[in-house]
């Protein structure tokens, strides 16, 4: 169809550049993210993609961060990613990602656990 799609927040507002157990001060005062990311209690498949995030990005020996943007940008409707950093060396790491190239086992790997959730934010 030649339609492309611009994705915001493909880093799910940082849940995906770290673990999920580790303490941010963004994650503590960012009152606009934290909805968005949704109850990881109750949507435990969230726990999931962010461990199996951080497994590839263990086998590559790169961040979960460029995992991330990488699996993004396997997908063939993704057009540009907007993505956000708060600081020069995060900038210079999401450069790399572009890089990476995953296998379909690990794109499918991220991708199984997923569930459909409701709209959030500016629906």
């Amino acid at each position: 169809m030649g339609v492309g799609m611009i994705p915001w927040s493909p880093l799910a507002a940082g849940f995906l550049t770290r673990s999920f157990s580790e303490d941010t001060q963004r994650g503590k005062t960012d009152l606009y993210a934290r909805p968005l990311l949704g109850d990881i209690e109750k949507e435990t498949f969230l726990v999931e993609i962010n461990d199996r995030v951080a497994q590839i990005a263990g086998k590559h020996g790169v961040s979960m961060a460029q995992v991330a943007l990488a699996w993004s940008l396997s997908k063939p409707f993704i057009s540009a990613p907007i993505i956000g950093t708060t600081s020069l060396d995060k900038l210079k790491d999401l450069v790399a990602g572009v890089s990476l190239t995953l296998t379909e086992e690990e794109i499918k790997m991220i991708d199984e656990p997923y569930r459909s959730r409701a709209i959030a934010g500016f629906a």
